[in-house]
């Protein structure tokens, strides 16, 4: 264990075990918004929950042992319900999802009461349906700005298709609206082909 990188505590280093704690007990917040948008009230599924958390992953991984140690303990401890957020996630997309036993359910889904859409009407008429949080300047109205697809600059394309830091040339997506969706080149195609 590198003591300078993480903790011994179930404290975590990386966001994730606070992030999946607050959605399943996380206390009432208000006014709670992304970035200035859909202000209102965020809270856990039981936000009068009694939370315990147990420490299984480090930075070099999640090991059985520590699992089923933690498993034991919260046995001992009098959990009544255990909610164990160490699958894996490829999307965003269909089948994305993974797990390594028979005996684990996952559950990837969510809802929000809120929307934020954010559609481009294309030059030919076609309107592609999108979302977006920007709150950056706007566009300027009626003029036709090119449609690019992330993951066609050539390298990562994983990486660029979700617009991860670093993963776009900036010479590349200047000036340009950048679609991630992988499926978006479909929708680019002539009716006809």
């Amino acid at each position: 264990m590198n003591e300078t990188s993480e903790y011994k505590s179930p404290r975590d280093s990386d966001g994730h075990g606070t992030h999946t704690a607050s959605i399943a007990a996380g206390r009432y917040v208000f006014p709670a918004s992304t970035l200035g948008y859909a202000q209102g009230v965020a809270a856990g599924m039981a936000p009068k929950a009694t939370l315990a958390a147990y420490k299984v992953c480090w930075n070099s991984g999640c090991y059985d042992s520590d699992i089923l140690a933690a498993f034991d303990a919260a046995v001992a401890d009098g959990v009544d319900i255990i909610s164990l957020s160490v699958g894996g996630n490829g999307g965003p997309g269909g089948l994305t999802v993974t797990n390594v036993a028979p005996w684990v359910t996952n559950v990837d889904a969510g809802t929000i009461d809120r929307d934020f859409p954010a559609d481009v009407k294309l030059g030919n008429g076609k309107t592609l349906p999108g979302v977006s949080i920007y709150n950056g300047p706007g566009l300027t109205p009626g003029r036709m700005y090119p449609l690019v697809y992330a993951g066609s600059q050539g390298g990562d394309e994983y990486s660029a298709s979700l617009c991860l830091d670093g993963s776009l040339d900036p010479n590349f997506v200047k000036g340009k609206i950048v679609d991630e969706r992988l499926k978006v080149m479909r929708h680019l195609q002539p009716e006809n082909q």
